[in-house]
């Protein structure tokens, strides 16, 4: 699974097989949270990452 980081060209996203996820239908909830919203630092993700990776990918 590749990831865009840092792309912003969405056709080379869609056509080399890069991982997408739309996520148009949270942006209501993005802005009723106001100052309430969170993000996990990137080292936080990585690690998620690579324990689902672990989990899930076949030996």
């Amino acid at each position: 699974m590749k990831f865009p980081y840092g792309s912003c060209d969405f056709d080379k996203i869609v056509t080399q097989g890069y991982f997408y996820a739309d996520r148009t239908d949270l942006i209501p909830l993005i802005e009723e949270a106001g100052d309430h919203l969170l993000f996990p630092h990137a080292s936080v993700i990585i690690r998620y990452y690579r324990a689902l990776q672990q989990i899930f990918q076949p030996k």
